[in-house]
């Protein structure tokens, strides 16, 4: 789908019939090697599974791919069969940090609101600001100016019992 409209996105996201199952893993990263010659440079890519890549070993094929076109990649999973110790779900973890996208693991009744909020992402005044990808838990702080030319801030935060805090200029906790 050639889109920049998010409504028209939606719009055909809500025509798409899903068939099948019980098939995991699944061939996802041969999908998205179909799809991204097919993207325009810097646009977004959205794989939506219930399953891991059972073909991971085309990393380098397709992170080749997403590097030449700077295509951001969005997983959106929902379903049983996402073991996030497998090498088929750090796959989607590594694709998602090296172009600026994100995985989401969520159940179905969720894809509707994950979908509002990558909504914003797809305006031509987006611009992401800072990514950060921490291999194991703990803490982590970065520095963010902030200005009167930003209309609005999305932040996105993910792992087990994350927790956010944000602080003014004059280390005043503001969340």
């Amino acid at each position: 789908l050639d889109t920049r409209n998010s409504k028209d996105l939606l719009r055909k996201l809500g025509c798409i019939k899903v068939k099948g199952g019980g098939d995991c893993p699944e061939m996802a990263l041969s999908g998205l090697k179909s799809a991204l010659p097919l993207a325009l440079p810097n646009s977004m890519a959205y794989v939506f599974s219930d399953a891991t890549a059972k073909d991971h070993k085309m990393f380098d094929e397709v992170s080749e791919l997403i590097q030449k076109k700077q295509v951001s990649v969005n997983f959106l999973l929902t379903g049983s069969c996402n073991n996030q110790s497998s090498l088929g779900y750090k796959v989607y973890q590594k694709l998602s940090s090296m172009s600026n996208g994100q995985v989401f693991d969520m159940n179905k009744k969720e894809v509707k609101d994950v979908l509002l909020a990558l909504k914003s992402q797809m305006s031509e005044k987006y611009v992401a600001l800072k990514s950060i990808d921490m291999e194991k838990a703990g803490n982590s702080s970065t520095d963010l100016n902030v200005d009167k030319s930003i209309s609005e801030l999305s932040i996105s935060i993910a792992g087990k019992a994350p927790i956010l805090s944000i602080r003014d200029p004059e280390n005043e906790t503001i969340i």
